[in-house]
């Protein structure tokens, strides 16, 4: 079976929608419209697809490339991104001191005890 290009199909279809089908309705403003819409959901569709199969593509190529592809996240890389995304921007004014974690600041919490005299 020979593959098709979903993004080429998609394309081709919008085209047909736009150029043969749309012209042909008008009698009725309602359906001109929405064969209109159609169409445009369509071409956004043959888009959507496109970039994401360039993604996938790109992806594909980057891992073949690696020389090393049995440590893709490992745990220094991991700790390296957790590491720069716990910072805070010096842009926003903020400090550059890591954010803590919710659970640790929740225990470090005092509570008042519930006792009764």
């Amino acid at each position: 079976m020979p593959y098709l290009d979903p993004e080429l199909i998609l394309d081709r279809f919008a085209a047909f929608t736009r150029e043969e089908v749309r012209p042909a309705v008008t009698d009725d403003e309602f359906v001109h419209a929405q064969v209109g819409s159609m169409a445009s959901t369509l071409q956004f569709l043959a888009g959507d697809v496109g970039g994401r199969e360039a993604a996938v593509r790109v992806q594909r190529r980057t891992l073949r490339e690696r020389p090393d592809r049995t440590r893709v996240g490992t745990r220094s890389t991991r700790r390296r991104l957790v590491g720069s995304a716990n910072c805070r921007s010096t842009t926003l004014g903020a400090t550059s001191r890591p954010q803590t974690d919710r659970r640790e600041t929740s225990r470090r919490r005092w509570w008042p005890s519930r006792t009764t005299s």
